[in-house]
């Protein structure tokens, strides 16, 4: 389940088309901890798809996840804007 919440939050923060009409979005999340995990997951992510040399993670083949490292790179990109 979490990887769907993931999934929704990175859509959320790298396609501006999703959130464009709102002048707020509103992230309810778990405790600091969990939250700052969970915002890093995209940069660490990206790093482990560049990276792994087996093909696959706890997720599962490496070929789901690669096809959404332009998402997560986006995602990265939109977390660092300090706009």
């Amino acid at each position: 389940m979490e990887i769907a919440a993931f999934e929704a939050f990175a859509k959320l923060l790298a396609e501006p088309g999703l959130t464009e009409e709102y002048d707020h979005v509103v992230l309810d999340t778990a405790p600091t901890g969990h939250t700052l995990r969970l915002l890093q997951l995209p940069a660490a992510w990206d790093t482990f798809l560049d990276n792994n040399e087996r093909g696959s993670s706890c997720l599962g083949p490496l070929a789901g996840l690669k096809s959404r490292q332009a998402l997560y790179a986006a995602t990265v990109d939109t977390l660092k804007d300090p706009n």
